[in-house]
């Protein structure tokens, strides 16, 4: 399948929109597949952290190494849980600017191109914010330039589609109008036997 041709000919950004909803969802998902998901009480959502941080520090007392594992978990799942928030916060506004972008008639292309962007940057900013910012590599501002950029895709749908503007109808010159009586032959052979018929005789 040509990739350029199909995004061309195909509108695939309202697609984004669940699929944005279920990447903000993947941190609490990944949450799941941990042990921290033990200490998950569903009757008291908010606690989660609070008690998740109590017992892996009481299990891991007098064993510094198990103590540091503990705490990336935590941590982690501290930052998962603050992934998932920002995402749930900006959806309302990709799916605005998503709908914005339809109704004004921003061109296919350019829709698909920029809602497939704000996923894959997305992607990058749920990594960045849950494992990446471990690194001591990677400048802390890391995430802040990703959450900007994000940011930046979602006002560019608004005020492309908004600025768009309709291509101006070419209208014909009256010079280029053609007159319907000098297309039309019946018209010249009626005036031609008018003329004939005034004519005096012996004139030719």
């Amino acid at each position: 399948m040509d990739t350029y041709k199909y995004l061309h000919e195909n509108n695939i950004s309202w697609l984004m929109i669940p699929t944005a909803f279920v990447l903000a969802l993947l941190p609490r998902i990944w949450n799941g597949t941990t042990t921290a998901a033990l200490h998950y009480d569903p009757r008291y959502p908010r606690r989660y952290l609070r008690a998740l941080r109590r017992v892996e520090t009481a299990k891991a007392a007098g064993d510094p190494t198990a103590k540091t594992a503990a705490q990336v978990l935590a941590d982690r799942v501290e930052r998962s849980e603050a992934a998932l928030n920002n995402a749930m916060e900006n959806l309302p506004l990709f799916a605005a600017a998503v709908v914005a972008a339809n109704v004004e008639g921003l061109d296919t292309w350019n829709l698909n191109i920029a809602s497939i962007s704000y996923i894959l940057v997305r992607i990058l900013y749920t990594w960045v914010y849950i494992i990446g910012q471990e690194y001591t590599w990677l400048p802390g501002i890391t995430r802040t330039l990703v959450w900007l950029s994000a940011n930046g895709i979602i006002f560019y749908l608004f005020l492309a589609g908004a600025t768009k503007l309709p291509p101006a109808p070419v209208l014909p010159s009256t010079a280029e109008i053609p007159d319907p009586f000098e297309t039309d032959y019946s018209y010249w052979i009626t005036e031609a036997k008018i003329v004939r018929r005034e004519q005096p005789e012996g004139v030719m």
